[in-house]
């Protein structure tokens, strides 16, 4: 469940002046301009949602979301600090309340078990993948990492939150993120995952995944097309599923490669691919 703390102010405050108070209050922080109206914070390897930063007709706005983690909330109370001691005059709501104090560490924030616990009911209830944008990457959480995790077993919230983190910030880098889009209009458009033996990939969530190979000179008789589920069920020994979706991939051998793609054939949709 998203948070939101609203800042009603008329005065504008210097971007730079506020990256240099939250760098200088917690130390290393990442700054993305989203777009003229908006920033986006987080602390490398530590962060999970980052902190939107957006300027509003009343004055600014810091969101923060589900899954956020502790250091999340620490850019979001500096945040409030900052204005605290630079405009007093500021008028503060948060989640729609004014908030009157002038101590940041009684902003209550959602409990990692609340995130936790209503992630596992809607996956649960609704035999549903939930993905959640992080700092780096999408994070997939469905009923295969509930049961990996053990919801039954104490601290498992703990568990979510450490291969949330893992997901971000402690897999290999991936040597290729580009995908391809077929269809000819917004609604029948599919996003395409190519896939090839030689290079090392983190593979997330797409509509297709591609495999071809340089050795058949990837006519489309030598293509196999195939869904997420289907290359979950069929994964090489040395590739390992970390969430629901994401994928660390290696590079494959040309033998482990076209075993792979003899594997996957039974459910090879590229008529799919043909008619685009």
């Amino acid at each position: 469940m998203s948070q939101h703390i609203e800042i009603h102010t008329q005065q504008l405050i210097d971007p730079d002046h506020l990256y240099y108070y939250l760098e200088a209050t917690l130390g290393s922080i990442n700054a993305i301009k989203k777009s003229d109206e908006g920033l986006y914070f987080y602390i490398q390897d530590q962060s999970t949602r980052g902190v939107d930063f957006w300027k509003e007709n009343y004055g600014y706005e810091i969101r923060c979301t589900s899954m956020s983690s502790q250091a999340d909330y620490s850019i979001a109370k500096v945040l409030v600090q900052y204005f605290l001691d630079f405009q007093k005059s500021a008028v503060i709501l948060f989640d729609n309340e004014p908030w009157k104090y002038n101590n940041v560490e009684k902003l209550r924030f959602n409990t990692l078990e609340s995130d936790a616990n209503i992630i596992k009911m809607m996956v649960q209830l609704n035999n549903e993948t939930i993905t959640l944008f992080g700092t780096q990457r999408q994070f997939h959480i469905g009923v295969n990492v509930l049961n990996k995790l053990q919801p039954e077993v104490e601290g498992w919230d703990q568990r979510l939150m450490d291969l949330f983190l893992k997901v971000q910030y402690h897999l290999p880098e991936s040597e290729s993120d580009q995908v391809m889009m077929i269809g000819n209009d917004e609604e029948t458009k599919k996003e395409v995952k190519l896939v090839n033996r030689s290079t090392n990939y983190v593979l997330s969530k797409y509509d297709y995944l591609l495999f071809s190979d340089e050795e058949t000179n990837g006519t489309i008789d030598n293509m196999v097309l195939v869904t997420n589920d289907v290359l979950n069920q069929n994964l090489p020994e040395k590739w390992e599923l970390i969430d629901e979706y994401t994928v660390v991939a290696p590079s494959l051998t040309v033998e482990e490669y076209l075993l792979l793609k003899e594997q996957l054939k039974p459910y090879n949709q590229i008529h799919v691919f043909a008619k685009r």
